[in-house]
């Protein structure tokens, strides 16, 4: 696969940069960049090992993957009420982009299959 193909897909889904979520703080975790990925650094990542990525980053990831590649924006929030039970705030479902990778079908068959 090699080191630019294997940044190209970790950036795919967004690793390293914030998802904008509704959320204060957010942490979008820490990514190797060409200058600082070697053999060792790949070798490791490839197993989920050397790089940091936020829970809700690897979530939306496996849910972009089974959903055919459609990525979204996350939200923890979908509408806030007063105290009367009216809306004053809803969030929208806000897709952000259509993924591909030619594994795609594989990883989503593999995933639904039990172990």
């Amino acid at each position: 696969m090699g080191v630019e193909n294997f940044l190209k897909a970790q950036s795919t889904f967004n690793f390293g940069k914030p998802d904008r979520i509704d959320l204060p703080n957010e942490g979008y975790g820490i990514m190797h960049t060409v200058d600082t990925m070697h053999e060792t650094e790949l070798a490791c990542s490839a197993f989920g090992q050397g790089f940091s990525c936020t829970m809700i980053q690897e979530i939306n990831a496996m849910c972009s993957v089974i959903n055919g590649g459609y990525y979204y924006q996350p939200h923890l929030v979908t509408k806030v009420k007063d105290a009367s039970g009216a809306t004053v705030k809803q969030s929208a479902r806000f897709f952000r982009s259509r993924l591909f990778l030619p594994a795609f079908p594989l990883i989503s068959e593999a995933i639904c299959r039990p172990v």
